[in-house]
């Protein structure tokens, strides 16, 4: 499980904005924040939030979390048309990914059931 502190650190990398070793500023982590909600509010709306909005999140979703809020972040930060073409890339397979994941796993309902 990683903490929301880990997420929003793993965001402003990919988003170029924080270098390891680096200390989050406080403007940018107001801004996370309101990223993690943005995010965690659209995967509750869909039915896709296996995790509390203040609690760790599970290390599956982590990777895929932090691509959505990168991608909802890029205009803030202005980042590259290079970097923003990565980022754009890794949310829509960060999308299906975490529905892919949130499915619940079906497979004990393949066994044979008598009647």
């Amino acid at each position: 499980m990683a903490t929301l502190a880990k997420v929003y650190d793993g965001t402003l990398e990919l988003l170029g904005v924080l270098s390891l070793g680096k200390a989050i500023s406080t403007n940018d982590l107001a801004r996370m924040v309101r990223a993690y909600d943005q995010v965690f509010d659209e995967l509750k709306d869909s039915g896709l939030d296996s995790w509390a909005s203040s609690g760790p999140i599970p290390d599956k979703f982590v990777t895929h979390v932090e691509a959505l809020m990168a991608y909802n972040s890029a205009d803030t930060y202005s980042v590259s048309n290079a970097r923003y073409q990565r980022i754009a890339s890794k949310e829509v397979k960060a999308r299906r990914e975490i529905r892919r994941l949130s499915i619940a796993d079906h497979e004990s309902l393949d066994e044979p059931v008598d009647y």
